[in-house]
């Protein structure tokens, strides 16, 4: 399954018009339908944001992991457990970094 078609399968699971998620992104709703059909993908902000509004995790909307579920603090993630980048940083901190890394990986992916 594509990120489209993961998207588009919450989507409609939920009942939420491509226009209402336009509006909670911060984009047209030709935006969201891109991103459905013809595989356009979000910068890093909107795809966090979409992950937000549905409560899943950018790993499910990029089809790294198929639990739709969200994170909780007990979970262990790469960001926090595989890179150490000091103990100043708030665990949002950490989370982003995961998100961002995840994004990355699915950018690049190698079909």
């Amino acid at each position: 399954m594509s990120f489209g078609l993961r998207l588009k399968e919450l989507r409609t699971k939920r009942n939420v018009t491509q226009q209402q998620l336009a509006d909670y992104i911060g984009v047209g709703r030709t935006a969201i339908a891109g991103y459905e059909t013809k595989d356009k993908c979000p910068d890093f902000d909107k795809l966090r944001l979409i992950a937000k509004f549905f409560n899943v995790t950018t790993d499910y909307l990029l089809e790294i992991d198929d639990n739709e579920k969200r994170l909780d603090s007990s979970d262990t993630t790469i960001a926090t457990h595989r890179v150490n980048f000091g103990e100043d940083l708030p665990e949002e901190a950490y989370e982003e970094l995961e998100s961002i890394l995840n994004y990355i990986r699915h950018k690049y992916k190698k079909d």
